[in-house]
């Protein structure tokens, strides 16, 4: 997947009623309950923003993560003398944006991506620990969002304890099949091996375990944190049965520890592959436990 910068910026001072008229573009604007943000924000209701209102982001590791489908994002700020450097994550690829600017510019498309593939993405703006020389502060401006062709992924954010992968915290793309088993978390699991599935769960708190189940038939998946790669997970295991030692039913497939306290998104993608040994590329959702401490947005 390609991301990249604008070529050249929208024109100066364009209007709310403009930027909403490209065609099949959604508008989302800061306060859309689907965007989740960690660290501090401060409103910024002066000058010509879109709806009024944007927020700026001035802490160091701040962040904002939208989920969403689409086959393009641009995210709307503002550039000024007293804005900061944002490290930009879509589905893992960094960008680096400078959105320092000699003059104030406001409704400016700070980051643009095209030519997505359908599905489920998600973006993560951060602020830097770094700025423009020529810059006298660090903030970064969040005004909205435009999706071609989608829309926002909304849903409940977890919280620490389990939650069954039919949960409203869980979100899935692609083809998934269930699987009905009395050895499964709660009785059932979910299953998918093409590599357009994708689950994802968007939690707050330090950490999460996937929790599946591991056979001979069982193939390759990719995990992502905040748009990140943390690893490429193997979940095949010859060991299988029916309820006998080899089990391998509800097994921990992957956790990870220690992140700062805040919101967070875990996605898990199936890549279509194993390894020479199994006889499949099946990789399995059962449930998930998220770790605390929690903090608020």
């Amino acid at each position: 997947m390609r991301t990249g910068l604008p070529a050249t910026a929208l024109a100066l001072g364009l209007s709310f009623a403009l930027c909403q008229a490209q065609p099949n573009t959604l508008r989302i604007e800061e306060n859309n309950p689907g965007i989740a943000y960690s660290g501090t924000t401060i409103a910024d209701t002066a000058g010509t923003h879109s709806a009024g209102r944007a927020i700026v982001m001035d802490q160091t590791g701040a962040r904002a993560f939208l989920t969403f489908t689409g086959t393009g994002i641009s995210w709307i700020g503002d550039s000024g003398f007293n804005r900061g450097v944002a490290r930009v994550y879509l589905d893992g690829n960094l960008n680096t944006v400078d959105t320092y600017s000699d003059s104030r510019d406001e409704q400016k498309a700070l980051f643009v991506a095209k030519g997505l593939p359908e599905g489920v993405h998600t973006l993560v703006i951060e602020v830097a620990p770094m700025k423009n020389v020529n810059s006298t502060a660090t903030g970064i401006s969040i005004d909205a969002f435009d999706i071609q062709r989608g829309t926002v992924v909304s849903g409940a954010v977890a919280t620490p304890g389990v939650y069954e992968q039919n949960s409203p915290v869980v979100t899935f793309t692609g083809s998934w099949y269930a699987n009905q088993s009395p050895r499964a978390s709660n009785g059932s699991a979910v299953l998918a091996m093409e590599s357009d599935a994708k689950a994802t769960v968007v939690f707050n708190g330090t950490g999460i375990l996937w929790i599946g189940y591991r056979d001979p038939w069982s193939g390759y998946a990719r995990v992502l944190i905040d748009g990140v790669q943390k690893g490429l997970i193997d979940t095949w295991d010859w060991a299988w049965g029916d309820g006998g030692i080899d089990e391998q039913w509800q097994r921990p497939i992957w956790q990870i520890q220690d992140l700062p306290a805040g919101i967070h998104t875990l996605t898990i993608e199936v890549l279509g592959q194993r390894n020479g040994s199994s006889g499949g590329n099946w990789v399995w959702v059962d449930s998930f436990k998220v770790t605390g401490p929690t903090a608020k947005p």
